[in-house]
C-alpha cells in the first residue's frame, strides 16, 4: 500500500514489520477484534467532522438504546466514538 491512500482489506496477521512500517507513516493500519462467529464486541465511529453537534447527536442516540459509548478526540481534532 505504499504511497497509495485507498483504503483495503489485507487479511494477514498484524506482526512488528507491519507496525513500524505503520508508525513510519508508509501506510495507515485498522485492526478488527471479530470473533469466530464473525461477531464483533466493539463499535467504532471514526467521525472525520470537527462539529461536536454531530458527535453528541450519536452519543444521545446510542444511551436511546442503552449504549455506552467513550468519545476520543483525534489528532485532526475530529472525533471517535466506541461502543
Amino acid at each position: 500500500m505504499l504511497g497509495n491512500d485507498n483504503p483495503r482489506a489485507v487479511r494477514e496477521p498484524l506482526n512488528n514489520d507491519v507496525l513500524k512500517a505503520h508508525l513510519a507513516g508508509e501506510f495507515r493500519v485498522g485492526s478488527y477484534l471479530i470473533a469466530e462467529d464473525g461477531r464483533t464486541p466493539y463499535l467504532v465511529f471514526d467521525i472525520d467532522e470537527p462539529k461536536r453537534p454531530i458527535v453528541r447527536k450519536i452519543v444521545r442516540r446510542l444511551r436511546n438504546f442503552k449504549i455506552t459509548s467513550y468519545v476520543e478526540r483525534s489528532k485532526s481534532k475530529c472525533s471517535a466514538t466506541g461502543v
